[in-house]
């Protein structure tokens, strides 16, 4: 397994809603895992997220991480996942 890859066992995120085809699913959640394994502050979880998204895929993404809150905002279709994974929710999406 290459640095960056977890298998899905490791990296387990319970899906809320997404529009997101698999393979951005599957990023996203190896993303969080890895973000888990280096930070504890939602700040630098969400911060590590929405960099690696940015590199993999292009600007602009946004990450939101905690473990309650509320959010509106626009979106890019097919852009958008919200999860949860080690008792916290993510919300990652990229902006219309």
């Amino acid at each position: 397994m290459s640095a960056g890859r977890y298998r899905k066992s490791e990296a387990k995120a319970v899906i809320k809603e997404t529009d997101m085809l698999e393979e951005l699913q599957q990023q996203a959640a190896n993303c969080a895992y890895e973000a888990l394994q280096h930070h504890q502050q939602y700040m630098d979880i969400a911060r590590y997220v929405r960099k690696r998204f940015d590199d993999l895929y292009g600007p602009s993404w946004s990450c939101v991480v905690g473990a309650d809150f509320g959010a509106s905002f626009a979106y890019e279709k097919k852009h958008l996942i919200s999860f949860q994974m080690k008792g916290k929710t993510f919300l990652l999406f990229r902006g219309a």
